[in-house]
């Protein structure tokens, strides 16, 4: 059976949680601490929304 390991992924904000963990877990192989390296939100995008370009659903049936 595969042993667990276990992240913790510590916001920027957080360095002194992130310390803290660091060394509580020192030497286990088993627990890996880091800091977020993220700087900014993922998801935002500063371009528009296009709309889609079909204009009716490719499984909808035609009436003949």
């Amino acid at each position: 059976m595969a042993k667990k390991r276990h992240l913790f992924i510590i916001a920027r904000a957080a360095q002194g949680l992130y310390e803290y963990l660091k060394r509580q877990f020192a030497g286990r192989l088993d627990v890996n601490v880091v800091l977020d390296r993220r700087t900014g939100e993922r998801r935002e995008r500063p371009e528009a929304h296009v709309p889609e370009r079909r204009q009716e659903d490719r499984r909808s049936r035609r009436m003949a």
